[in-house]
């Protein structure tokens, strides 16, 4: 689970077991009332990608929302977009971050940056 700042509204993201990514909205603070705003499973596009594991038993971590597009971190699979009106995937390489992980096996950023 994930608490971040959405549209000026608390917001959280969590991963299911399923590998579905469900974000809520916190909709009235007095009443702390939540509304669900998306549900993607990105994985199912995601597998479109060559890679060298399993993505059943990989980690997905968001990064951050805007103009409707997911930026979401895969661990072991690097930097992905995730476009909420398309429901499409689109992997990001050489995005000019540095890679900064001991060992590039376990850095979610190292796959296209070396």
């Amino acid at each position: 689970m994930f608490i971040f700042e959405m549209k000026e509204k608390l917001a959280l993201y969590l991963l299911l077991d399923d590998m579905c990514v469900d974000v809520w909205a916190l909709e009235d603070y007095e009443k702390w009332i939540w509304g669900k705003r998306h549900s993607v499973r990105p994985h199912l596009d995601v597998e479109r990608y060559p890679r060298n594991f399993d993505y059943g038993n990989s980690y997905i971590s968001l990064v951050d929302i805007q103009n409707d597009e997911f930026l979401f971190g895969w661990d072991f699979g690097g930097l992905f977009k995730y476009n909420l009106r398309e429901k499409t995937v689109k992997q990001i390489y050489r995005v000019g971050i540095k890679q900064t992980c001991q060992d590039s096996q376990s850095c979610p950023f190292a796959i296209g940056t070396q």
